[in-house]
């Protein structure tokens, strides 16, 4: 078995830190919350329930789950959102967990809620995201947003086995919530990067983003809860670029 540190980034996450790190804490024995100012017990919380708690300035998502990993114990990092829990199958893989080389990555499947209701399809369906990895030779890149993990050319992909269960949203306004902060971060990054909108990108992509989620990626089989998700996507879609638009002609 290889011991893991687990990094936790969090803010204002009081109403599910607890549960997060209490998880964590059964397959490390070095659990990080690195807390960009919480006002709201978050800090506190996460003490009690074991993790070794690191203050700082919000840097971006990236550069904030950096600061967590050079700060672990452990060069084989698990990397957590505070509002994802591993679920049993996954934490008997962890507990036994031996890398196959030190530039090994291993992907877990997320299972994404709206409140306590799993989404199954659409674009939640099929979510699988890199968050085991050695600190040694990967690294967070810095982008804002939707950050992405800097590996090397020789690097060797696994899926784990289990599920991690991601309470991504409480409820539909907390989805509204999301949907537009998503699309602000997103469009400063593209301004920044210098993209532009057009007719295409900001009408047109949303529609066939609905018709592929809600029905190429079958959400209509999660009903309400599927259509609603189609139709924030299509809105988070259109939002970004029409903030573009905003911020490549303000002066």
């Amino acid at each position: 078995m290889t011991s893991l540190s687990v990094v936790i980034i969090a803010l204002n996450a009081a109403a599910y830190i607890d549960r997060c790190v209490m998880a964590a804490r059964h397959v490390s024995d070095d659990v990080i919350v690195v807390d960009s100012g919480s006002t709201d017990g978050t800090v506190l919380l996460a003490t009690k329930a074991g993790a070794r708690v690191i203050s700082t300035d919000w840097k971006g998502y990236g550069a904030t789950k950096n600061e967590g990993n050079a700060a672990a114990r452990h060069d084989w990092i698990l990397s957590l959102d505070a509002d994802e829990v591993i679920n049993a199958e996954l934490e008997v893989w962890l507990k036994t967990f031996t890398p196959k080389n030190d530039r090994s990555v291993y992907s877990l499947r997320r299972l994404n809620h709206i409140g306590s209701h799993p989404v199954r399809f659409g674009c939640w369906g099929k979510d699988y995201t890199i968050r085991v990895f050695n600190r040694k030779y990967v690294h967070w890149n810095d982008a804002p947003v939707h950050e992405a993990l800097v590996t090397p050319g020789n690097v060797e992909k696994h899926v784990a086995s289990g599920i991690l269960q991601h309470y991504t949203v409480t409820d539909m306004n907390d989805l509204m919530h999301k949907t537009r902060k998503y699309a602000e971060l997103s469009a400063r990054k593209y301004h920044q990067k210098g993209r532009k909108a057009n007719i295409f990108n900001t009408y047109i992509g949303p529609v066939w983003k609905f018709f592929v989620n809600f029905i190429l990626k079958l959400g209509f089989l999660d009903g309400l809860y599927g259509l609603r998700l189609a139709l924030a996507k299509s809105y988070e879609a259109y939002l970004k670029y029409s903030l573009l638009r905003t911020y490549n002609t303000a002066k």
